[in-house]
């Protein structure tokens, strides 16, 4: 954008980089300063990723090509039984040093670098004060399950029967898919809503910075623009504002219907942006150089985008800590009666792109189980075990650990192996495990099948 022509000229670093390196005494001046002047005219993009396990960032070229990369790996917390949590300052520590190190191994100095873009993984959040921007506790991870009471109570409440009753009326009526939608809704732990109702029902802190309209919500991304811009900037992008479970992607707009049932102050809420803009700058002193920010977008639109799902009826499953189907559902977005959750995968000038997303969200878990409880000492070596039986011998393993999600949608099952008889051993639960991620992501895929009313292709 316009602010990466107002680059800061503050001193570098001492010592050659690539664009400063000695001539070879056989090139002559002439020619030096020709290929100088090229390699400081190409514009180079810093991508920084956050997920729940990596912190990565990538330099590239405007070719695209990768220049370099660096990562460094995510602290989860485990402060008590069923929380999962990320200390904030950690956090800003390590995707500093992932961008000053991905930097260096380019040979580049920050005034090369054209701009910035953001993905993180969304429904992981944290709440600060705004006049001092500390955070009011650690990030509250997508894996938490503290709001467990909260979301029992919650979907079995008058109020929310009524709202499904209400919603099947209208749909009935009006046959608008926003009110098919609403007519099975129910919170998740996978949602950021009840998890922030918890932090308003039990922060003492939070509660009194209430009272003075002092306290600011965000997610991943929200949090680093807001450290990265040095408390200029508190937005978020249409794609992680979707996945949060109280915007409406229906209507483009934080869902105050929900926000007033849940005594969540809309104040607090970050500023809606296009995923591609101008996101603000990050200031000198933190690079070297002025580095304009000009994306931000979750990590599953960004996913489903690099790997071109750009048209409708597209489809990707990405496979980390959690198993993620995501379809490219066009212009409108998708109503479920299954579980499938209708999210917004980016928007740009261009128009918007909603996508369908179902998910697994013990994927990467169940592998580091079971090298947690002995079954192999690292994750590659479950391949081998898995292919020393030519099946698993009747057992079958529910991954379970934080509920299963779409089409059976039971926040409380638990996980287990059936089947199980004296001749089983351990290459067959090995594989049974392995085997249960793979009917997870077939069952989500069959899902969307039988609700889409158009042709999935090109599953990457």
């Amino acid at each position: 954008m316009g602010a990466a022509d107002n680059r800061s000229q503050s001193a570098e670093p001492s010592g050659p980089t690539r664009a400063e390196t000695i001539p070879s005494p056989d090139l002559p001046s002439s020619d030096f300063n020709d290929l100088h002047h090229r390699i400081e005219d190409k514009k180079y993009i810093v991508s920084l990723d956050v997920g729940t396990t990596t912190i990565r960032c990538i330099i590239y070229d405007e070719k695209a090509k990768v220049c370099s990369k660096a990562e460094e790996n995510v602290v989860l917390v485990y402060p008590k039984l069923e929380r999962v949590e990320i200390d904030p300052d950690d956090l800003w520590k390590k995707c500093l040093v992932v961008i000053k190190k991905a930097i260096h191994n380019a040979g580049l100095t920050a005034r090369q670098v054209h701009c910035m873009g953001l993905t993180t993984q969304r429904a992981t959040f944290i709440t600060w004060d705004r006049k001092t921007g500390k955070p009011l506790h650690n990030f509250i991870t997508w894996k938490d399950r503290r709001s467990d009471t909260l979301v029992k109570e919650y979907n079995n409440s008058w109020m929310m029967m009524g709202l499904r009753i209400g919603s099947t009326i209208l749909h009935k009526i009006l046959r608008k898919s926003r009110y098919l939608a609403a007519s099975v809704i129910r919170f998740a732990n996978i949602q950021v809503t009840m998890r922030l109702k918890w932090v308003v029902e039990n922060n003492e802190e939070f509660k009194e910075l209430l009272k003075t309209k002092d306290v600011l919500f965000g997610t991943v991304d929200t949090w680093l623009l807001y450290k990265l811009t040095q408390g200029k900037v508190h937005a978020t992008d249409y794609s992680n504002a979707s996945g949060t479970g109280f915007f409406d992607p229906f209507v483009l707009q934080w869902n105050a219907f929900f926000c007033k049932f849940l005594n969540l102050p809309m104040y607090m809420l970050p500023e809606v942006r296009d995923s591609v803009g101008d996101w603000g700058t990050c200031p000198a002193e933190l690079f070297g150089a002025v580095i304009p920010i000009t994306a931000v977008v979750s990590d599953q639109g960004a996913s489903l985008f690099g790997l071109g799902g750009t048209a409708r009826g597209e489809v990707k499953v990405t496979l980390g800590t959690g198993a993620f189907m995501n379809v490219n559902t066009g212009e409108k977005s998708h109503a479920s009666v299954a579980g499938i959750y209708p999210v917004i995968g980016w928007k740009d000038r261009e128009g918007i792109a909603y996508m369908a997303e179902g998910s697994s969200n013990d994927n990467g878990t169940i592998v580091d189980w079971g090298k947690q409880v002995g079954f192999y000492n690292e994750p590659a070596e479950t391949a081998a075990l898995a292919a020393s039986v030519p099946d698993t011998n009747g057992v079958y393993f529910i991954p379970g650990f934080q509920g299963i999600q779409a089409p059976v949608n039971d926040t409380f099952a638990t996980g287990g192996f059936l089947g199980l008889n004296a001749e089983v051993e351990k290459p067959h639960l090995v594989r049974a495990m392995l085997e249960s991620l793979a009917f997870r992501v077939a069952q989500i895929f069959e899902t969307m099948r039988k609700e889409a009313k158009y042709e999935l292709f090109n599953v990457r």
